[in-house]
């Protein structure tokens, strides 16, 4: 079953290893990218300053892969329109963006 905060547009910090949903990643980084040396949410070691989030799609798709179980086997709240799918597509439409700032080094979207 999926946690409380589910792992939305998972992301690696770099160069640690640890994970964590892309909103919360995103939340971590702004909070200590104001400080000289930013550091991981679990261990505290300290993140590559030129990029210190990496995309995880391999661990996005195997969640992916279980809603579709959900879904498959008839759990109300993860088919389309049940609450908890509603709430996950909300959550993604939010983390895709963040994907391209990772991906890319930059706040432009589009082409």
């Amino acid at each position: 079953m999926l946690t409380k905060c589910d792992r939305v547009g998972c992301q690696i910090i770099n160069p640690c290893g640890h994970m964590a949903c892309g909103i919360c990643s995103d939340q971590w980084i702004t909070q200590v990218r104001s400080r000289p040396n930013p550091t991981c949410h679990t261990c505290r070691e300290p993140a590559s300053p030129l990029k210190a989030l990496i995309p995880c799609r391999s661990f996005d798709s195997v969640i992916e892969k279980h809603i579709m179980v959900l879904e498959a086997n008839g759990s109300v709240d993860w088919l389309k329109e049940g609450q908890k799918r509603k709430d996950w597509d909300r959550r993604i439409g939010c983390v895709l963006p963040l994907y391209w700032i990772y991906a890319h080094g930059t706040h432009r979207f589009g082409m």
